[in-house]
């Protein structure tokens, strides 16, 4: 049965993920877990998070697990005492909360079905840490979710691992800019003046950025000024010859009805 499940994982096509919703991580594998009921094989394996530095996680996940994870983040059962505080420090570090604790709401967004808590490593010690990009996402079903038993039982949390720089580096390029970075352009030689008398470079600047001062305002020059003249210039005398063209093509209408 193992085999045939990592066969038909092997074969899957490309761009296929483990993406489960939170729904389904919690009404279906953390749901399970809690009650004790394993899985044929091994999707979520169950690990003590602490006992391992972020960086072994990966491995952890990848020894027990039939996913073969194609993207940053790794997934853990790991078991919690109800009432008591959790263990948060490793060898090299410790798990900080960051962030309030968010209500998860079934697909119709009605109930309440969990809660999520988002964590980070940082490395050290209290007093001297540093703040890594190792994030952890904690998944909690409700105390009194429907069909848990009450009482003396074993509590398990589900919780994502993911490395925010390994996500970065494996990210595809994005064909937008984000806001809070300029959109850079190369325009050298765009305003560099014709050898006649620099008008149709500048037309081609201003049709480009949409009026002369975007196309000033856009442009890497140590004296936008000197430029602002030439621009306006250039204005002067395309909107001349737009209305010279114009009065021409008036002008040969009316010839032309006046000689019918």
């Amino acid at each position: 049965m193992e085999s045939m499940m990592w066969a038909a994982m092997k074969s899957l096509p490309v761009g296929y993920r483990f993406h489960p919703t939170d729904q389904e991580l919690l009404c279906h594998y953390l749901y399970r877990k809690n009650i004790g009921l394993e899985e044929s094989v091994c999707v979520i394996p169950e690990v003590d998070i602490c006992r391992y530095e972020p960086p072994e996680l990966p491995r952890k996940f990848r020894e027990s697990s039939i996913v073969e994870s194609k993207d940053p983040e790794w997934w853990f059962f790991c078991e919690q005492e109800l009432g008591r505080t959790p263990r948060r420090s490793t060898n090299g570090g410790y798990w900080k909360k960051t962030g309030g604790t968010r209500d998860l709401r079934s697909s119709n967004g009605k109930e309440v079905i969990g809660s999520k808590k988002f964590l980070t490593f940082f490395q050290g010690n209290s007093s001297k840490s540093t703040k890594t990009d190792w994030v952890m996402h904690e998944n909690h079903l409700l105390t009194d979710f429907p069909g848990l038993v009450q009482g003396n039982r074993k509590n398990y949390v589900l919780c994502m691992i993911k490395c925010n720089s390994y996500e970065k580096a494996n990210s595809s390029p994005s064909h937008e800019y984000e806001q809070d970075e300029p959109m850079s352009i190369n325009i050298a030689g765009i305003l560099e003046p014709d050898t006649d008398n620099g008008f149709i470079p500048e037309i081609c600047a201003i049709a480009a950025f949409g009026s002369s001062e975007n196309a000033i305002a856009r442009t890497p020059v140590q004296e936008p000024t000197a430029y602002i003249g030439k621009l306006c210039r250039a204005f002067d005398q395309f909107s001349q010859f737009l209305s010279n063209t114009i009065q021409r093509g008036l002008y040969s209408v009316g010839f032309a009805l006046f000689c019918q």
